[in-house]
């Protein structure tokens, strides 16, 4: 296997590549992920201390009061209020959410919120916008240290325990440059080398294209699931990645 089928989150579970190779989903998803909520975090941080504008980084953690679980919708609704909240003073609404697992798996949320160093963030639980539980609301020293500490428990183990259903990162407040390099980064290492360093990559039947010059990488792996669940890629006759 070669590093950029390596780095694109290919898992094999045999040393054969002659025929059809099994592979991790969650560790591809882990993967992912981890790319995702670090570079987003990083473009987040950067923007809202451009120009030399005076900013805090506030963390908040979310937790679930005994007898509530988790359902889709409550971090996006808490978002909403938040959003709100800074429309309201004229600022940016610049955030970013990661869902972890508890030692009792117990999902639990946390967020950075980059607000003005002039604006101090409210108490989640107080306001109303997390009826679900507790909050915990500090001023982040390093955020993006702590987004670093976060996404280096995006483990296999900890993909496949989730929520059905449930998102494990969000990001709110990216400019239209930062969310191409998101996007980019995302992308199989093959696409990033076919398309160039300022492609905006966005997914494509049988690959990944270019949306601004409309170039096409075409995936060499073809994907498929057995009745059990199991995922499988075979290598497909080699294609040639044309603009």
């Amino acid at each position: 296997m070669r590093a950029s089928e390596a780095s694109a989150g290919l898992v094999l579970s045999t040393t054969s590549c002659s025929g059809p190779i099994e592979i991790d989903p969650f560790h591809c998803r882990a993967l992912r992920s981890r790319k995702g909520l670090l570079t987003s975090g990083r473009l987040l941080d950067e923007a809202a201390r451009r120009n030399g504008f005076r900013t805090r980084a506030w963390f908040v953690t979310l937790t679930y009061r005994d007898g509530v679980d988790w359902a889709p919708r409550q971090v996006s609704a808490m978002f909403n209020h938040l959003r709100a909240w800074c429309r309201a003073r004229g600022v940016v609404f610049r955030a970013q959410w990661c869902l972890e697992l508890t030692r009792r798996m117990r999902p639990h949320y946390h967020v950075i919120v980059w607000l003005p160093a002039r604006l101090a963030l409210p108490k989640a639980d107080k306001r109303g916008w997390w009826p679900h539980g507790m909050t915990q609301t500090v001023v982040a020293r390093s955020p993006v240290g702590y987004l670093a500490k976060y996404a280096s428990k995006f483990t296999p183990d900890c993909m496949a325990a989730m929520p059905k259903g449930a998102r494990v990162s969000g990001v709110s407040g990216l400019e239209p440059e930062a969310a191409r390099e998101v996007r980019w980064w995302k992308a199989p290492a093959g696409a990033r080398e076919l398309l160039g360093g300022l492609a905006d990559i966005r997914v494509a039947p049988g690959g990944r294209v270019d949306r601004v010059s409309g170039a096409f990488w075409r995936s060499p792996w073809r994907v498929t699931v057995d009745g059990g669940g199991r995922v499988f890629v075979q290598k497909v006759a080699e294609y040639t990645n044309a603009n």
